[in-house]
């Protein structure tokens, strides 16, 4: 963020016109998850990637002024203040030396690898030279193509490369209208309102301990009070692995449950729309956020 004589809370100062409202939803009220209008499918392919042949996904979607964003399986690397992204397809490196790395490393113990996780990288020009930016890093492909389709959905009048461009801005909690006010990073916003021990059954909604499963992150917008980010799109943190939600053991043995019973991929409707299994975003569906955790996995 820009330095500045003073610091105001976005709650201080009256600022311009609010952002534009996506014109759709993030998820259909049929549980899809779709492309904004204006973009395209250009290519889309589920394989196996890594060392540990990780199942995934190779896509890449693109719209008007050549702006694209593309879903990349990547090696990640943490060492001291060294973060390293590989493609593990396309011919790409990129790497980053900062003490929020350094942090990274320590909270760990020390080295931080993956093998494959899948990068959502925008590929944009605000003004005239172009950028490229990692949007997310994510455990699971689907939540990739997930957090592409909704960055897909950002809006300016100016051009899709300034939307783009404010968004990436809002996920780091800088100020996309450079009126000096102190965002919240999206990563902020998503963790002031998860719980470190989730005890509400994602079922019944009666209090239990009983098992954790994961939820994928891609079913976040239906999630009662998830917040969004200045950019009026979901908060979506720099690396994602999914909510924890707690089931208690009747749910859980009535329901014939396991580990992943809440993961099962998108189906890809057509170039552009995929769709939610029914059966899982319909629980997601009104679910408070404040009854989730952080995902580990």
């Amino acid at each position: 963020m820009d330095e500045h004589d003073f610091e105001m809370d976005e709650s201080e100062l009256e600022v311009g016109p609010a952002p534009t409202e996506p014109e759709a939803p993030m998820i259909t009220d049929d549980y899809q998850i779709r492309l904004a209008d204006g973009w395209t499918e250009e290519s889309f392919e589920r394989g196996t990637y890594g060392s540990e042949d990780t199942p995934g996904v190779e896509a890449r979607f693109t719209a008007a002024e050549n702006t694209e964003i593309h879903i990349d399986p990547v090696e990640y690397e943490v060492v001291g203040r060294r973060r390293r992204i590989q493609g593990l397809e396309a011919d790409f490196e990129s790497r980053l030396h900062s003490d929020d790395v350094a942090a990274e490393s320590n909270e760990a113990g020390g080295r931080v690898y993956e093998p494959c996780l899948f990068a959502v990288r925008a590929y944009y020009a605000p003004i005239s030279s172009p950028e490229i930016s990692t949007y997310t890093l994510t455990t699971d492909a689907d939540d990739a193509i997930a957090a592409a389709c909704w960055l897909s959905h950002a809006t300016d009048p100016m051009s899709l490369g300034q939307a783009i461009e404010r968004v990436i801005q809002a996920q780091s909690g800088d100020d996309p209208d450079h009126y000096g006010i102190d965002y919240p990073t999206d990563e902020e916003r998503v963790e002031d309102v998860l719980v470190a021990d989730p005890n509400r059954c994602f079922y019944s909604g009666k209090t239990t301990r009983s098992h954790l499963l994961r939820l994928p992150f891609r079913y976040a917008p239906l999630l009662e009070e998830y917040p969004e980010n200045a950019e009026a799109l979901p908060a979506v943190p720099p690396r994602v692995a999914g909510f924890e939600v707690a089931v208690s053991h009747t749910e859980w043995s009535e329901r014939s449950l396991s580990e992943g019973a809440l993961e099962a991929p998108m189906e890809r409707v057509e170039g552009g729309v995929y769709q939610l299994p029914s059966h899982v975003a319909k629980q997601a569906d009104g679910f408070p956020v404040e009854a989730t955790g952080f995902s580990q996995g």
